[in-house]
């Protein structure tokens, strides 16, 4: 410290340059070293993994069958709200779904009544069907493509909507083909193994029955 002219101001002290004991950062390092969590893993059982998530690498088909399956699951949306949409004016009533057509029911009576909650389920299924699929299989789920089956068969119900809704069986037909192929079922197998991995068997452990040592 220096006081000059009533001033008080800190000197600085120059470093030392073969001074060994510097350390590197501010303070001091710990006694204890910081533990930190391993690198994620580049491959599980042969597959690549992602450095981002550590979960296996999606495929191009499993990304683009996500695609058509949620496009289905749009198509199918939005050609039921049409239906709707043209159902609730009584001139065009008859003429909304083909439904409607086949039965020909008075706008207002029971049976059109019961009709439309019909057309309702209807949109509910081919709407659920390639959703389910399509989420699953990003995810990786195997038995995704079971249900990309089951979305096709659902999908069929398009024949009593409009004529429109042939798109959601088009684009779900062409997403379970996607994840039938074989790349896709290599990104399934990875995704069993990081969800499930093998688990170590449990040993029992001997139990001596009896008075104890001491006791004998």
């Amino acid at each position: 410290m220096t006081e000059q002219d009533g001033s008080y101001r800190p000197t600085r002290r120059a470093a030392d340059p073969t001074a060994t004991d510097q350390s590197e950062g501010l303070g001091d390092a710990p006694e204890i070293p910081i533990v930190s969590l391993p690198p994620l893993a580049a491959e599980l059982a042969g597959y690549p993994l992602s450095q981002r998530t550590g979960e296996p690498k999606r495929p191009g088909v499993v990304m683009a069958a996500t695609i058509a399956f949620t496009a289905s699951g749009l198509a199918a949306a939005a050609c039921y709200w049409w239906y709707w949409w043209v159902a609730i004016n009584i001139e065009s009533f008859a003429t909304s779904s083909k439904l409607i057509e086949l039965f020909d029911p008075r706008p207002g009576s029971g049976s059109s009544v019961v009709l439309v909650c019909v057309m309702a389920i209807i949109g509910i299924i081919m709407t659920a069907g390639p959703a389910v699929a399509g989420y699953n299989a990003w995810h990786g789920a195997s038995w995704s493509r079971v249900a990309g089956i089951v979305a096709c068969v659902t999908s069929l119900l398009a024949f009593f909507v409009i004529g429109w809704s042939w798109l959601a069986l088009g684009f779900a037909a062409i997403g379970t083909g996607l994840i039938w192929t074989s790349p896709a079922k290599r990104y399934f197998d990875a995704y069993g193994h990081f969800a499930n991995p093998p688990r170590s068997p449990i040993v029992p452990k001997q139990v001596a029955y009896g008075p104890a040592p001491r006791f004998r």
